[in-house]
């Protein structure tokens, strides 16, 4: 994967684990609108 993957915001970096999760453009990018309310996920 590109080295820019890891500068990506954890949300961002959620949203593609999980295209499912409901999102919204804010300042361009995608994010996770229930980020706060998902627990956290240990990605291997």
């Amino acid at each position: 994967m590109p080295e820019t993957e890891d500068l990506l915001p954890p949300v961002v970096v959620l949203h593609k684990c999980l295209p499912h999760v409901p999102t919204r453009i804010y300042g361009g990018s995608e994010i996770v609108a229930v980020i706060s309310e998902m627990p956290r996920i240990s990605v291997e």
